[in-house]
């Protein structure tokens, strides 16, 4: 044994013959990023293969801008190949300094990757960078696509900062925060809900199945999480393939809650959220001018349940400020059944936010807590598990997959049978 391969062995590093076998496994297991990523499949072993999605050798051309425009960052897709074996991320990069400071939503996502193999309809957030120019980070918001020219002048331009300690990268996210950039997970197929909630068919027989999803995962990060930006564009959906289903076993203490849908939910942008990361406010205010209000931090500047800030308040846990998705939903279905009627009834002070109330009066929702009991009601009538059926009742079982709400199992995926 040469002292390359016994210096490897020593570290427990693997060899050639190792990582060929370990390549093999994904691969026979995984031959499909997308499907092991969006359930959770050796989803550490994907992301360590390529490179924690950093090996910037590895993406293909071209880089494909994608997503609606947004006042505060613009999305880019890039494909990694490596062996002939795909993978997706996203890299999401800011739009001008003012704009949701792209580092907390890295802290957020980090936090949130503990939990991915509990709730499926979480993304992981891998690494986050900085642009070392304006050339290329005009390069990246100016143009559709990239070629590989300008893909070569980009990579070498961007900077990945995610081991520095964290008062550098609070330091480097109020000095340059424009220039910041992140790269977190990207699931394909998946389309936005807001233009499905014009069809009928699907506010009648397909929407139940996915406010569940919501509110169920919501319910589970209730006392550590608020996301704060719960529109209906922050919602996106997978479907693994064509004409299939998942069937979902969602157990809730001795009971278990089941249903049928084509859609895995997937939560995206983490950059208003609440989540404990310690005293990251203190630490802003003591590295950066007035508390880094100008470069993307106001948000955590606002006072608890705050009506000038429309109850956005990042730095506080608001267990009511998650119902704006049911709020768009009762703006955007005018005629709904009487079951969705049951899940639109809720308390809602303004378009973005409400303050807090913990309170419960019968059939109304004013929090997380009551919008989950309210879809666990009605997800277990009869005559909504009938209409359930009857909507996938043409499909083929792509899978069943057992969710644990208390979180005290991760998710179990099992294929189904043709």
């Amino acid at each position: 044994m040469n002292r390359i391969k016994k210096t490897m062995k020593s570290l427990g590093l693997p060899n050639k013959q190792t990582r060929k076998n370990n390549f093999s496994n994904i691969t026979t297991i995984c031959p499909d990023t997308n499907i092991c990523f969006a359930f959770g499949i050796e989803s550490k072993s994907i992301t360590q293969y390529f490179d924690d999605f950093d090996d910037f050798d590895l993406v293909v051309e071209p880089i494909v801008k994608i997503g609606v425009h947004s006042q505060n960052g613009f999305l880019q897709e890039l494909e990694f190949n490596k062996n002939n074996y795909r993978a997706y991320a996203v890299l999401k990069s800011s739009v001008r300094s003012k704009a949701d400071n792209l580092y907390y939503e890295y802290l957020i996502g980090q936090k949130l990757n503990l939990y991915h193999k509990f709730i499926p309809s979480l993304i992981e957030t891998f690494n986050i960078y900085q642009y070392q120019n304006k050339i290329a980070w005009e390069y990246s918001k100016n143009n559709s696509m990239l070629n590989d020219y300008q893909m070569e002048f980009l990579f070498k331009n961007l900077k990945n900062i995610t081991d520095l300690d964290d008062p550098s990268l609070i330091l480097k996210s109020c000095e340059r925060s424009k220039y910041l950039a992140i790269m977190i997970q990207l699931i394909k197929p998946a389309i936005n809900i807001k233009r499905l909630l014009n069809d009928s068919y699907f506010n009648d027989y397909l929407l139940l199945p996915i406010i569940f999803q919501i509110y169920t995962s919501l319910y589970s990060l209730r006392k550590m999480f608020t996301h704060y930006d719960l529109h209906y564009e922050n919602i996106i959906l997978y479907s693994p393939k064509p004409n299939t289903y998942i069937h979902y076993h969602y157990h809730v203490g001795n009971t278990v809650v089941s249903f049928k849908s084509p859609y895995m939910v997937k939560i995206i942008d983490y950059g208003r959220s609440y989540f404990d990361v310690g005293n990251i406010y203190d630490q802003i205010c003591q590295l950066c001018e007035e508390c880094g209000v100008s470069v993307g931090y106001q948000w955590l500047s606002g006072k608890e349940n705050d009506p000038n800030s429309y109850y956005i308040t990042p730095r506080f846990l608001n267990n009511s400020a998650d119902l704006r998705f049911l709020y768009d939903v009762k703006r955007k279905v005018k005629f709904p059944n009487i079951h969705l009627s049951k899940m639109l009834n809720i308390r809602y002070s303004t378009r973005y936010g409400t303050p807090e109330d913990l309170t419960s009066v019968p059939n109304e929702i004013r929090n997380i807590t009551d919008a989950f009991n309210m879809i666990c009601q009605v997800m277990t009538s009869l005559e909504v598990l009938k209409m359930n059926d009857m909507s996938v009742s043409k499909m083929q079982k792509f899978c069943d997959l057992e969710i644990f709400v208390d979180m005290s199992q991760p998710m179990k995926f099992t294929k189904g049978r043709n």
